[in-house]
């Protein structure tokens, strides 16, 4: 590139996620950038961070000239769960706060009676309000 065509140029850097045909979409800190594919003079990929969904997203560093089209900007609140990889598993994610089951009072009073033949003596628990 000249001199003046290097004046003439902007870069910017953040992390590309899937965008429409013929353009491409950033992720610049909190905002998602849209921009036009065809303006754009130099593209290179940068190293990942940790943590970062590279099947989803990838970090780059793209040139455009002056007057590139500006298509759309937005929150990238939409892409913190696709673009990055969370430690917390499935498992972890879905589980219900609540046991999932309870002894019945049935079974409860069964298990006394048992006890009490044989003279096995257990603790008797306060029994938690509803």
């Amino acid at each position: 590139m000249s001199d003046s065509a290097v004046k003439e140029a902007f870069a910017i850097e953040g992390i590309m996620v899937a965008s429409h045909p013929g353009q491409v979409r950033l992720l610049v800190d909190q905002a998602v950038v849209d921009l036009d594919e065809s303006d754009i003079i130099a593209a290179t990929e940068l190293p990942s961070p940790p943590g970062l969904n590279e099947t989803a997203a990838q970090p780059v560093r793209l040139e455009f000239p002056r007057g590139a089209r500006l298509l759309g900007v937005g929150s990238a609140a939409a892409y913190e769960e696709v673009a990055w990889q969370r430690g917390q598993l499935f498992a972890m994610r879905t589980r219900r706060e609540e046991s999932p089951w309870r002894v019945s009072d049935t079974y409860t009073q069964l298990e006394r009676d048992f006890f009490a033949r044989y003279g096995i003596a257990i603790p008797v628990e306060p029994e938690a309000e509803p």
